[in-house]
């Protein structure tokens, strides 16, 4: 059974659709997160900016049945999350308040050039924030949370006061 559904993500410039899907089947929920572009507008003329993750889900009204024809388990591994198009960081800084339209292109200077993200040759951003110290205690944090040593609110909020202060850094 459907138990939640979402809305348009409204932009004058940009409109699309999210919609997020709840499925119950027996004991278990699972989860579905999809984004459409109805209108493409300037992403017809400007490929540099993409909308990650577009995935179109079947349409479904809230509380429909439906039926399972699949079941499978997969597995993987941790893989890296993409790149940030220079256009996508001016966002997300611009989004968190970080720097103004006059900085923001010196505050990226200074982060490439203290070596905290390098381009590639096609312009995307690798970032270099996490060092192997840091991953280690996080996931020295993460079992102790595992094991109920610590409860996951502290050892997020550490683990962010520790991004903050190497942000603050750069």
């Amino acid at each position: 059974m459907v138990v939640a559904l979402a809305s348009p993500v409204n932009s004058p410039w940009l409109p699309g659709a999210e919609s997020r899907i709840e499925v119950a089947v027996g004991d278990e929920t699972f989860h579905a997160t999809g984004l459409t572009v109805v209108e493409e507008n300037w992403l017809e003329v400007y490929p540099y900016v993409k909308w990650k993750g577009s995935t179109e889900l079947p349409p479904v009204v809230l509380h429909q049945r439906v039926r399972v024809t699949e079941l499978m388990m997969s597995s993987g591994t941790t893989e890296p999350p993409e790149l940030l198009s220079e256009a996508e960081l001016i966002d997300l800084m611009d989004k968190n308040h970080i720097g103004t339209d006059a900085t923001m292109h010196e505050h990226i200077a200074t982060i490439e050039n203290r070596g905290y993200a390098s381009r590639t040759p096609d312009g995307d951003f690798r970032l270099h924030l996490a060092a192997p110290r840091l991953r280690a205690q996080m996931e020295a944090d993460m079992d102790l949370v595992a094991r109920g040593a610590k409860t996951k609110d502290t050892m997020v909020a550490a683990c962010l006061t520790t991004m903050r202060q190497i942000y603050v850094m750069v």
